[in-house]
């Protein structure tokens, strides 16, 4: 039944690792154009009622998502990052893309998982909400 309704729609659906949807579930509430499926299909029902044309889905379930929407993409990439520096287990600061994030919160692994937020996002990614981050 899911996967009929989602037909009707040319929606932009990604599939993402699970410390990216956690980083999206941070920002979701920012934008009202996304939409995360989680694994619990009840609630993905209520969330169908919002779909339209311009919404984005996030799984981090490609099998799942595959049975729901098989025109879906990857959403995480690998990005060039330089001087990058350590200053903590849980804060960062490196330059991508002519940009400096100075003592960011977010692990050093856990940078290519950000910046696939933040190019989503853009200059409207509130860097406090990073402080309720906490996956491991």
């Amino acid at each position: 039944m899911i996967r009929f309704n989602l037909a009707k729609y040319d929606l932009n659906a990604y599939y993402c690792d699970k410390i990216t949807f956690e980083l999206l579930k941070l920002y979701q509430k920012s934008s009202q154009n996304i939409i995360l499926f989680s694994t619990d299909l009840i609630a993905n029902l209520e969330r169908l009622a919002k779909i339209d044309n311009e919404k984005f889905i996030f799984c981090y379930s490609k099998n799942l998502l595959d049975d729901l929407y098989p025109l879906n993409a990857n959403f995480n990439n690998t990005y060039e990052i330089k001087n990058l520096i350590a200053h903590s287990l849980f804060e960062s600061s490196f330059s991508y893309n002519e940009h400096y994030f100075k003592k960011i919160r977010v692990p050093k692994i856990f940078i290519n998982q950000f910046l696939d937020v933040y190019t989503l996002f853009g200059e409207k990614l509130d860097f406090h909400k990073l402080f309720k981050f906490f996956l491991i």
